[in-house]
């Protein structure tokens, strides 16, 4: 596109290509029913139209087009008609969305922030081993308030956006979060506080509820290897379908 937009740049392109004019037109690497297609146009009467300086443009802008979806047309094609069948052309231009926010409908949110994770998180209090001394609401809220702390301060000094990415699909079996971010998460991201009885377990995830089991750890280091641990062995049980 540079050498095209440089000082006589249609010409020098064009010897390049071995053409004696540059036209509307362009090799296509996609394959039809009756083979690959060859020289397809890039609009209307493309093959006879000439590129010149005053609609260079409008050349780049299509051929850029072309090199983007070249190969892919027909897929695109597929894709449209069926969004479209659930979601008709008209519904979709008169609701007055945006290429994001029809992405993020599409495909969710890809950024995790942790800040938003904890502010939306649901924490379950410690449950106490049946025959164990019950500690006082006093002591059970600054324990929870302490690991729940830990918890969140290991994933945002520690963990890297794949990371929190494997962690969010091993909570919840969703590979993005849905538009909206966590606050629209259903149900909410539950952490819940396991006791003494559970210490050195791994952490369990119960995707259904978007829930993370998560017992006690003497250390950060003892928490950030057994979530790791528990990552790595349980973030492959769902299907790429």
């Amino acid at each position: 596109m540079a050498a095209l937009l440089a000082p006589g740049g249609i010409d020098h392109v064009a010897a390049i290509m071995c053409e004696d004019q540059l036209r509307f037109a362009a090799e296509s690497a996609e394959v039809g029913p009756r083979g690959p297609l060859g020289e397809v146009e890039l609009c209307a009467g493309g093959s006879s139209r000439h590129v010149t300086p005053d609609n260079l443009d409008e050349y780049i802008r299509l051929l850029c087009e072309h090199l983007l979806t070249d190969g892919r047309r027909r897929s695109l094609h597929a894709f449209l008609r069926g969004l479209w069948q659930v979601v008709p052309l008209e519904a979709l231009l008169a609701s007055g969305l945006d290429a994001h926010d029809l992405g993020l409908t599409i495909a969710g949110v890809a950024s995790i922030d942790v800040a938003e994770w904890r502010r939306h998180a649901r924490v379950e209090p410690v449950s106490a081993r049946a025959g164990a001394a019950i500690a006082t609401a006093a002591q059970a809220q600054e324990d929870a308030q302490e690991r729940t702390r830990a918890f969140f301060t290991l994933l945002e000094e520690h963990f890297n956006a794949e990371m929190l990415a494997r962690l969010l699909f091993f909570c919840t079996g969703l590979k993005r979060l849905p538009p909206g971010g966590f606050s629209a998460l259903v149900p909410p991201f539950t952490l819940q506080l396991l006791d003494e009885s559970h210490a050195g377990f791994c952490p369990v995830a119960h995707t259904c509820f978007n829930a993370l089991q998560l017992p006690p750890y003497k250390s950060a280091q003892q928490l950030e290897a057994m979530l790791l641990l528990s990552i790595e062995l349980g973030g492959g049980s769902f299907s790429e379908q």
